[in-house]
């Protein structure tokens, strides 16, 4: 038997692979719901929703907060979404840990999230009205990968 590098097998958790048409939004919100059920912890005694996530879009902002809501937990609910690159996970529940022990929270739901797959590209100066030859779409990926740090 060949194991995998990807925790979910070549097949699932690949880039591009069958899970390339979800939103980093939806991933996270099926997992809260589905551990919301499975553990039974009612939705008003959740403080906090911290989640970490490297490629955010306009649409899902704060994904700590979106997935929050779209898993049915109450709008009192906070949440946020942290980017520590591929440390952005562990420290959402580092974070997590530390609102628990100074006791500003009792309970929170923390991780990580990310779809490669669905990183948007984009466009830079269109708000003030560059014309269509000067349009140039950048792949948010490649482009972050290159302009990191600098």
């Amino acid at each position: 038997m060949r194991l995998s590098a990807s925790p979910f097998g070549r097949r699932w958790g690949r880039y591009g692979g069958v899970l390339r048409d979800v939103s980093a939004a939806a991933l996270a919100a099926s997992t809260i719901a589905a551990l919301m059920e499975r553990t039974g912890v009612d939705p008003d005694e959740i403080d906090d929703v911290l989640l970490g996530q490297c490629y955010p879009n306009g649409e899902a902002t704060a994904i700590g907060r979106v997935a929050a809501l779209d898993a049915g937990l109450p709008v009192e609910t906070p949440g946020l979404q942290l980017d520590r690159r591929c440390g952005s996970g562990l420290q959402a529940v580092l974070n997590a840990a530390m609102q628990v022990q100074t006791g500003v929270s009792d309970v929170v739901i923390a991780g990580g999230v990310e779809s490669m797959s669905q990183v948007e590209f984009y466009a830079t100066g269109l708000r003030w009205g560059v014309r269509a030859p000067a349009i140039e779409l950048h792949d948010r990926l490649a482009r972050g990968t290159r302009h990191r740090g600098r």
